[in-house]
């Protein structure tokens, strides 16, 4: 299925990936960099040929392109398009010039729509293992054990037995608090008790005591 990613900023490939989309960005001549002036757009055929030898690298060896194990972890959301999914690729060498450019073309488009930086709240689930296990063996990628659904809130439900437990916990740890604190105050009295009954044997006079 199609599989979105957030990559951490220091991991080489979010790098990568980032000045990909700059590459695009420059070579489909975008607007916010058309309005810098005339000088970021003389860069579009530069763009265009190291985008082409980027996606030659992609296809030779794709293991550079993703993020080290544990580094990223599985965006899960409920609108996933299916455009995000890459497609089977029907280049059979870099000679078919045309079939190249229109690969570039398609994964440019794809790079456009997928990479950006984001910034996202939803709930953390663990990652299922099966799902783990299929991305290793079919994409040599080892993500994070857990998954963020994005724009997911904890349910009524959820909240409530997260709020239970809480009380619980605060309630279990008061009371070991409380009997901590009566064990030792226990401890003190007897230690006083005896070390007064200590101190009343010591004053004691040992032979009997004549009374007249």
């Amino acid at each position: 299925p199609p599989t979105s990613l957030l990559v951490e900023p220091s991991d080489p490939a979010a790098g990568v990936w980032c000045e990909t989309r700059a590459l695009v960005d420059l070579a489909e001549g975008s607007p916010a960099l058309a309005a810098l002036g005339g000088g970021i757009a003389s860069l579009s055929p530069v763009a265009e040929r190291l985008l082409g030898r980027r996606y030659a690298e992609l296809q030779r060896t794709p293991e550079a392109f993703l993020p080290a194990p544990g580094r990223a972890i599985v965006l899960q959301r409920s609108d996933a398009s299916s455009s995000l999914a890459p497609p089977p690729s029907s280049l059979k060498g870099e000679d078919d010039v045309g079939a190249f450019r229109q690969q570039v073309s398609e994964r440019s488009a794809r790079v456009r729509e997928a990479v950006h930086a984001a910034k996202l709240r939803g709930v953390l689930d663990p990652t299922p293992a099966t799902f783990r296990r299929r991305l290793e063996d079919e994409l040599g990628l080892r993500p994070a054990e857990y998954l963020i659904q994005s724009g997911v809130r904890p349910s009524e439900l959820e909240t409530r037995v997260f709020g239970v437990a809480a009380l619980l916990l605060v309630f279990l740890s008061a009371g070991l608090l409380g009997a901590a604190r009566t064990g030792r105050e226990e401890a003190e009295r007897a230690e006083a008790s005896t070390a007064s009954e200590g101190a009343q044997a010591a004053t004691a006079p040992e032979g009997p005591v004549e009374a007249t």
